[in-house]
């Protein structure tokens, strides 16, 4: 803290020999170091708050870091969740429309396909197999079964696929 070297020190002991005396000189001596070893544990007592004042800030920081990235990865899951909510909404009234669109699909007679019941007017459980097959389309089925793969990937490694033409 000072810099006092071994020489001042023997000068200053030397001056308070003469001005004190000998026989107050160990009292005073005891008493300066007692107000010395205070005054050490005050510094020691300041620095020790100061360190702990600095890491106390640092932590705060840290913490409105964190804050800030839990916030920022909520709302992207919370985009990422109604994007999902979205895609499901659309695919859902897709297989409304193609649902009204096997109910509402005239029967040609094919003799080389299954039969229908005459009686009942139902179809065999093939033939609406084989309509709704002839429904979709290929690539229909693709662009399905790629929004399906999408909704389960990971929403950091993957970008929006747009829709393939065709």
């Amino acid at each position: 803290m000072f810099d006092v070297s071994f020489g001042e020190l023997m000068v200053i002991g030397a001056v308070a020999l003469v001005v004190i005396g000998p026989e107050r000189l160990p009292k005073v001596a005891r008493t300066v170091g007692h107000f010395v070893g205070k005054a050490q544990r005050y510094a020691a007592q300041v620095r020790d708050e100061v360190n702990r004042q600095i890491e106390l800030e640092e932590l705060r920081k840290t913490q409105q870091e964190i804050q800030a990235a839990a916030q920022q990865f909520e709302q992207t899951i919370h985009q990422e969740i109604h994007k999902a909510e979205t895609e499901v909404s659309q695919i859902h009234q897709e297989l409304a429309q193609v649902k009204q669109e096997i109910e509402h699909v005239p029967l040609a007679a094919d003799t080389s396909g299954p039969a229908v019941d005459t009686r009942s007017g139902d179809l065999f459980a093939s033939q609406a197999i084989d309509l709704s097959a002839q429904l979709l389309s290929a690539s229909e089925e693709q662009e399905f079964l790629a929004r399906q793969m999408d909704l389960f990937a990971d929403p950091a490694s993957t970008q929006p696929n747009p829709p393939k033409a065709g």
